[in-house]
């Protein structure tokens, strides 16, 4: 009997054992279902809170293990499943800084040289700068001494930046914002809204290559309040424009004529042209309000859609901002690159797929600091400090209030050279003498020479003859350079303006001679009466006077939002 029941109890238990394993079989067959049916379907509710848990700021609702055990479940899934809005921004933003650096060698004998437009003994002596300037900037400065270094130079921050796209990680982020900070510094005259993108976001690149979920959700969030910010100031910039030129209907001026925004950007190019011809004047006056509101609306609209859990919504205003963005780029002459690192930052836009998880309070305060720290640079007295001279503006600067009126004149520029045959050329074009607006342009400055000789600082206050010889002699060295047989006896140089008229037109061209050079000798000619050719008959001074004092009497009655200019005309382009 003992026996039997022996025999009963240990079948049952087989029994039991036989149906546990079958139901931990059947529970994990169904586990891996679910797990599938979660990942390549995204037909939970789980999965739909992670694909848009970046709108989850507060994770009060989610008990503390629950927070735990998905911290060490996302550990062992792909960061490329996970965060493919992050690792795309960070792969496109490091392709274009690859590309800018090695852009760089090509401006280095103009300049970052010793033998330059702007030579590093004017910079430490001249300029004045100030302690932190020179430390931030010493790598920059020391290679300045020879065109060979500083190219060399360049070339390790290009390989630095490349690594960075393979691999990121928060020490090859810090690298690259510090090396292009000071880059920046070598000469401030060339700085302009592309380098401010640059700035701000290899920076917060940092924490979001971070391996800290906590530290990603902190940087991500962060760059989307500079997204943020960076298009209410632009937008904010157009709706208020005292001259109403992104509106439908912008203010008249008597001698003036002052065309819808878009009307008088896009113009300069092919595609610009064609766009112009497809909607006319009548849909791109229409639409000119359509843009300014846009860049107010769409990255608040892009937030809230986070919030309240709408990515399609969410995904759709991010790729409306950046459709503007390659507009932008297709119809005004050099600013892809600028547009296209615009199209990689709005990628932080779109859902950051992050595991739920609280921000990491240390990194959270950085950030504060350094947001808290622009604002109250732009609010005090230290934004009047020169950035030729001080670290802050660089490191702080942080307005975007650029392309925030009509164009009403269209700038570039032409420098009519005496050879030594006793031929004359255009020094500037490298070609002949034309008075005609140049092919290639970008909004109010067209000129023949792309990409930084923008920001050629001709209209820049020498502060001595050494500065000013070194600006002006680079065009007497770059010809002889390229030319064995030839030199530059002589040259004037002049800025030209044509008002922007309706249907692609122009007025007629006026000029004002910033200066005339004496190669042989390395200084400025006064009075000088040259040969037909080289010397233009200024019939058009009497315009170029009205147009001036035309320009300052506007300025006392309408005070235009405040853009800092530096060397060309609007050179914030």
């Amino acid at each position: 009997m003992i026996a039997d029941s022996t025999w009963t109890v240990s079948t049952l238990r087989s029994s039991l054992d036989d149906l546990n394993i079958n139901w931990n079989r059947k529970c994990k067959k169904k586990d891996l279902i679910i797990l599938y049916n979660n990942h390549h379907e995204k037909e939970t509710e789980k999965e739909r809170y992670i694909s848009v848990d970046d709108s989850n700021i507060s994770s009060s609702n989610i008990s503390s293990n629950n927070t735990h055990s998905s911290n060490i479940s996302s550990s062992n899934i792909s960061s490329s499943n996970i965060l493919s809005g992050i690792n795309l921004f960070h792969k496109s933003l490091y392709i274009l800084l690859t590309y800018e650096l090695l852009t760089r060698i090509y401006y280095v004998d103009a300049f970052y040289g010793n033998e330059s437009t702007h030579p590093i003994d004017i910079l430490l002596n001249e300029d004045k700068i100030d302690s932190s300037f020179y430390y931030v900037s010493y790598l920059h400065i020391i290679s300045s001494f020879s065109s060979v270094n500083f190219t060399g130079l360049l070339l390790l921050q290009s390989l630095l930046s490349f690594l960075t796209i393979i691999k990121p990680s928060p020490i090859l982020c810090t690298l690259n914002w510090y090396l292009y900070l000071s880059l920046t510094l070598r000469n401030t005259w060339l700085s302009y809204i592309l380098d401010r993108y640059f700035h701000y976001f290899l920076f917060l690149s940092i924490f979001t290559s971070s391996k800290n979920v906590q530290i990603r959700k902190a940087g991500a969030w962060a760059a989307r309040l500079q997204i943020m910010w960076i298009y209410f100031d632009a937008g904010l910039g157009k709706v208020s424009d005292p001259l109403r030129g992104w509106t439908t209907e912008p203010v008249q001026i008597e001698g003036m004529t002052i065309l819808p925004a878009l009307d008088s950007y896009t113009r300069h190019n092919l595609p610009a042209r064609i766009m112009y011809t497809l909607l006319t004047p009548t849909g791109l006056k229409y639409l000119t309000p359509v843009v300014a509101w846009a860049e107010v609306v769409l990255p608040f609209l892009s937030l809230l859609c986070s919030f309240f859990r709408l990515p399609s919504l969410q995904k759709t205003s991010a790729f409306l901002l950046m459709g503007l963005h390659l507009g932008i780029g297709l119809t005004i002459n050099n600013t892809a690159l600028l547009s296209l690192v615009a199209c990689s930052t709005l990628l932080l836009l779109l859902p950051l797929s992050l595991p739920p998880s609280s921000f990491h309070p240390p990194s959270v305060l950085l950030l504060l600091l350094a947001f808290t720290s622009c604002l109250y640079f732009e609010t005090s007295s230290l934004s009047t400090c020169s950035q030729s001279t001080s670290l802050l503006p660089t490191l702080l600067h942080n307005r975007w209030n650029v392309f925030t009126s009509s164009e009403t004149y269209v700038t570039w520029e032409i420098a009519p050279a005496l050879l030594s045959d006793s031929s004359i050329i255009d020094a500037w074009s490298g070609g002949k003498v034309s008075y005609e607006i140049p092919g290639s342009g970008a909004g109010s400055t067209t000129t023949p020479r792309r990409g930084r000789y923008r920001s050629f600082p001709y209209l820049k206050d020498f502060k001595s003859q050494r500065s000013k010889s070194s600006l002006w002699n680079y065009l007497c060295h770059e010809f002889e350079e390229n030319n064995d047989d030839l030199k530059i006896v002589k040259y004037n140089f002049f800025m030209l303006q044509s008002s922007v008229l309706p249907n692609l037109t122009f007025g007629p061209t006026s000029k004002r001679r910033i200066i005339s050079w004496d190669c042989g000798k390395g200084e400025e000619i006064f009075g000088e009466d040259s040969e037909e050719g080289y010397q233009f008959k200024n019939k058009d001074e009497k315009t170029m006077r009205a147009r001036e004092e035309f320009n300052k009497r506007h300025q006392e009655t309408v005070k235009p939002n405040k853009v800092r200019t530096r060397g060309t005309v609007n050179e914030e382009l």
